[in-house]
């Protein structure tokens, strides 16, 4: 760190007090940062003549974090400067940045990459506040083998969306669903487009599996050596996803354009329901089709849709040598009055509980979904393993929704791609 300004202590008698404090300033001018992985220093650091962070985020969030500035500055005696830039882009270039000095300071990235960053030494091991700010889900969400790594900012969950003109309340049972399904007025051919669901999409057919009583991995996410994607629970929930895909027309197998299916279908008044993200509600929101949300019906089985818990949580690098300025914006950014703007500016749902129980109180329908099907979800696994689970599941769950072969023979050889992948890369 630079030295203190020593100018103002200038006084007659003391140019041998000032020869010592130059040398002990450039010896400090002269100690190597703190190397990745080991976390911020153990003891209290002297306070940096330039108390200048830089936060990377992307330019949607750029408006939000401009809102929260002068209140963090004017709190902390810091200064703030935003790096517009894209989270991909940041995390591709913060090793060679944050080891050349230029990188960010803090950033925001989603839960599931947080065990990769911390095991790669990219991020700091920081402390949650004392406020019991966090739900237990939310804490999960950014801890790595039994420390912190981030705070939680941002939740989300996938949704049901309902046309308010074809429904007149929203699908509580998947029975209900069935039943539309059966409706010539949503017939196209001998296909039905009732109800349309991208669940040759991972993220979105987990909440399925996992209702039925499958996991990615074992030991509350923790064990890339117990797998759970093709017990008995996992089959039967892929096998019922599959006489959908029997039922929809045949470009719901086409991962890379039936969101988009699902969309126009859902926006042009031909299908009553639909699973999707809040990211989506603006696209809907702009095509002026009378809409509701709600949280998505209890399954066959009578269990709950308990999809991956996903969202976003702001990290301090492990580069920075700024790492105790960078604890104090963690801080600011999870507080009641960052959280209340971040919902305000961006209707994204902040992870601080006191601002979920304030929007509970009030009739944003959207937000409101969320949080109840935020209730219900699991955090996704946040190991580094966890990062050959998408392509490997896209692949079994192409394979089982084709019919060629057999579900639990899709499923048999995702599993063993899987864990070979795993142990290629990662033993």
């Amino acid at each position: 760190m630079n030295p203190t300004n020593i100018r103002t202590r200038l006084g007659a008698g003391l140019m041998g007090a000032l020869a010592l404090a130059m040398l002990a300033a450039s010896c400090a001018s002269q100690s190597p940062s703190p190397a990745p992985g080991t976390g911020a220093p153990s003891s209290p650091a002297p306070d940096p003549v330039d108390k200048t962070l830089t936060i990377a985020v992307g330019n949607e969030y750029v408006p939000y974090i401009e809102s929260i500035k002068s209140g963090f500055e004017a709190e902390t005696g810091w200064s703030l400067t935003i790096d517009e830039r894209e989270t991909q882009d940041t995390l591709d270039s913060l090793p060679l940045d944050g080891a050349a000095g230029i990188g960010p300071d803090v950033t925001l990235v989603p839960y599931d990459r947080i065990g990769q960053l911390a095991s790669a030494g990219t991020i700091a091991e920081v402390q949650l506040p004392g406020d019991d700010r966090f739900y237990e889900n939310n804490v999960k969400q950014v801890s790595f083998e039994g420390k912190v790594y981030g705070q939680p900012a941002i939740v989300e969950s996938i949704i049901l969306y309902w046309n308010k003109d074809l429904l007149s309340a929203p699908p509580e049972t998947f029975a209900e669903l069935e039943k539309l399904a059966e409706s010539s007025d949503f017939a196209e051919g001998d296909r039905t487009v009732a109800f349309l669901a991208p669940w040759n999409a991972p993220y979105i057919v987990y909440g399925l599996i996992a209702g039925y009583g499958g996991y990615v991995f074992g030991d509350s996410g923790t064990n890339p050596n117990e797998i759970g994607l093709n017990n008995d629970g996992a089959v039967e929930a892929v096998e019922y996803a599959k006489t959908w895909f029997d039922r929809w027309p045949t470009g719901m197998l086409d991962i890379k354009t039936n969101g988009q299916l699902v969309l126009q279908n859902f926006t042009t008044g031909k299908t009553a329901a639909i699973i999707a993200g809040p990211w989506d509600a603006a696209a809907i929101k702009d095509t002026g089709v009378n809409y509701g949300v709600s949280k998505i019906p209890v399954l066959p089985n009578g269990n709950e849709y308990r999809p991956f818990g996903g969202g976003k949580a702001s990290v301090v690098s492990n580069y920075s040598t700024k790492q105790d300025g960078g604890q104090l914006l963690l801080d600011y950014l999870t507080s009641e009055t960052s959280q209340q703007a971040l919902y305000d500016l961006k209707n994204e749902v902040p992870a601080n509980k006191v601002v979920h129980a304030a929007i509970q109180q009030g009739d944003d329908e959207l937000v409101k979904a969320v949080i109840a099907q935020y209730a219900l979800s699991e955090p996704a696994p946040n190991i580094p393993e966890m990062s050959e689970f998408w392509g490997t599941m896209e692949s079994a769950l192409f394979n089982a929704f084709k019919g060629d072969v057999t579900v639990r023979e899709a499923l048999d050889q995702g599993v063993a791609e899987f864990a070979e992948a795993i142990a290629s890369k990662y033993k």
